[in-house]
C-alpha cells in the first residue's frame, strides 16, 4: 500500500463549493456538502450572531465527523439564511465545525433544484445563486491504494482509494 497526502495546509476553508450568505445581517460563508446529512454552524459563528437569535434547543443525537470522530454539539437553532434574493428557514446543529456554516442534505433537498458543476451555482426556485471555490485544503488524510496504478503523464484517472479513520 501507498500513502499519500491530500491536501496541504489547514485553512479554514477548503476546495469545496462554498456559498456566501448573510445570517441576522452578518455575512456567513457556508460549506455546499452533499454528503452531510444535517446543516451545521459553527460555534464561533454563532456566537457572532446569537444576540439576534432565537434561543438553542438541545440536541439528543450525537453527530460524527466524516472520518467517524464524534462531535461537540451545543445544540440547534433556527435560523434565516438569505442567499441571493430569498430567505430560507433553516434548523442549524450549533458544533465545532472548522467552516463558518454547512448546507447539508436537509437544506439542499428542501430548497435548491440542482447544483449546476459547470457554471459553479446553486439553481433555487426562483433564483441562482453562485458558488466560489478556495485554493487549498482544510484536510490532510492518509489514502492507501490497494494495487500499484499507472497514470500516463496529462492525464488522469479515477483510482479506488481506502481513507483509513482517525485513530
Amino acid at each position: 500500500m501507498h500513502s499519500a497526502r491530500a491536501g496541504a495546509d489547514t485553512h479554514t476553508y477548503d476546495n469545496g463549493f462554498y456559498v456566501t450568505g448573510t445570517v441576522a445581517s452578518k455575512p456567513v460563508r457556508f460549506l455546499v456538502d452533499c454528503g452531510a446529512t444535517t446543516s451545521l454552524i459553527s460555534t464561533q459563528t454563532f456566537a457572532n450572531i446569537q444576540q439576534y437569535c432565537n434561543s438553542m434547543t438541545p440536541v439528543t443525537q450525537s453527530f460524527h465527523t466524516v472520518s467517524g470522530q464524534q462531535m461537540n454539539i451545543l445544540g440547534k437553532v433556527d435560523l434565516v439564511v438569505q442567499l441571493g434574493k430569498e430567505c430560507y428557514d433553516v434548523t442549524f446543529v450549533v458544533g465545532d465545525i472548522d467552516s463558518d456554516g454547512i448546507l447539508g442534505q436537509d437544506f439542499l433537498r428542501q430548497n435548491v433544484d440542482h447544483i449546476n458543476y459547470g457554471k459553479s451555482c446553486l439553481v433555487m426556485e426562483s433564483d441562482i445563486v453562485p458558488l466560489q471555490t478556495v485554493d487549498g485544503s482544510s484536510q490532510i488524510c492518509r489514502v492507501e491504494v490497494r494495487d500499484t496504478v499507472k497514470i500516463p503523464a496529462h492525464s488522469r484517472m479515477w483510482v479506488p482509494v481506502n481513507i483509513p479513520l482517525a485513530e
